[in-house]
Parts: structure tokens; sequence; C-alpha cells
């Protein structure tokens, strides 16, 4: 039983990375804010000096150093549960279910996108994840990067392949996988 499976770029992650940047420096901001007691009620003034030096930290690690974080695969995510409960900590619930909810949105949003091919179907990386049968499916073609999905509603599909994938994908056997399943 051969399956194929083929990451294909992620074109969210840019907007997410820009995003992540600035809820990190807006965090930074008001943690300072409140240290440096400009906000009224500030008595968290050890709570705002763990915000700042964290988020400041994570903030250039993140920017500066990208590929140091590439390997931890989620980056400033976990200091965005460390403000969440900064924020709880202060009596913020709903800016601690904020972030708590850019948070995940962020973790499913920057995942790494694969196509599955099963004897089942394709399996098209959507949340949540659908699977599009072979009955549906006209053709399938890979060639020179390019995956090419060919329905019968005459709806293309067309993704460039990532490096690391296309060079570990024998072109040849995968069209006559999938020139098999779906004719």
């Amino acid at each position: 039983m051969n399956q194929f499976s083929i990451e294909i770029p992620n074109p969210r992650t840019s907007t997410y990375w820009i995003m992540t940047n600035l809820l990190l420096i807006i965090n930074c901001a008001v943690f300072g804010a409140i240290l440096l007691g400009k906000i009224a009620g500030s008595n968290y003034a050890m709570v705002a000096l763990c915000g700042v030096l964290l988020n400041a930290a994570t903030a250039c690690v993140y920017i500066f150093k990208k590929s140091l974080l590439n390997q931890l695969e989620r980056g400033p995510w976990l200091m965005f549960f460390i403000d969440s409960i900064l924020w709880i900590v202060m009596g913020k619930l709903f800016i601690a279910f904020l972030i708590i909810v850019v948070s995940i949105a962020g973790v499913f949003a920057t995942r790494r996108l694969y196509i599955g091919f099963k004897e089942e179907g394709i399996v098209y990386p959507s949340f949540p994840s659908r699977i599009i049968s072979w009955s549906s499916v006209d053709q399938v073609i890979c060639k020179d990067g390019i995956l090419s999905i060919d329905l019968k509603n005459n709806q293309l599909l067309q993704f460039n392949i990532s490096p690391p994938s296309a060079q570990n994908l024998n072109e040849v056997d995968f069209n006559n996988y999938c020139k098999r399943l779906c004719c």
C-alpha cells in the first residue's frame, strides 16, 4: 500500500509572523506603562517587570534570531501563554482570553501543510482536513515541483511543492500511483 505525503508552503506564515511581533511589542509597551505607573491602579510592578523583560527578550530573539526559534517550531506561542498568566494575575481576564485565542489561532495557522495521497482519497490540509474522493478527481500530475489536482467539477488546484518535499518525491512513481487510483 503506497502513500504519499507532500508538503506545500504555508502562505499565512509571514502574516502571522508580523502579527506575532506586533502583539509582543504591544504587550511589552503595556507592561512597561504599568511598570512606570502610567496606568491608574497598577499595583503590579513586579508582574509588569516580568512582562516587560520576557516580552522584550522574546521579541528580540524572534525578530533577530529567527533561525534559532525555527528549532522550537512554535516560537513565541509559549510567551503568549506566560503573558496570559501574567494578565490573569493582574485580574485582566478578558485580555488573557484574547491572547490565548490569538495564540491558538496562530498555532493552527502556521502549521506545516501536507497533502496526503491514500487509497481512500486525497487528504486536503484545510481546517478541519477534508478528504477528496478519487471518484471526484479527474487527474493528478506532479511535474517540476508543481502539483496539479484536476477535479471533475472543473476545479483545478495547483501548489508549489516545498523544496525538501520535492527532492524526496519520485515524480514518476507518484504520477503512476495517482493515475492508477483516479482512473
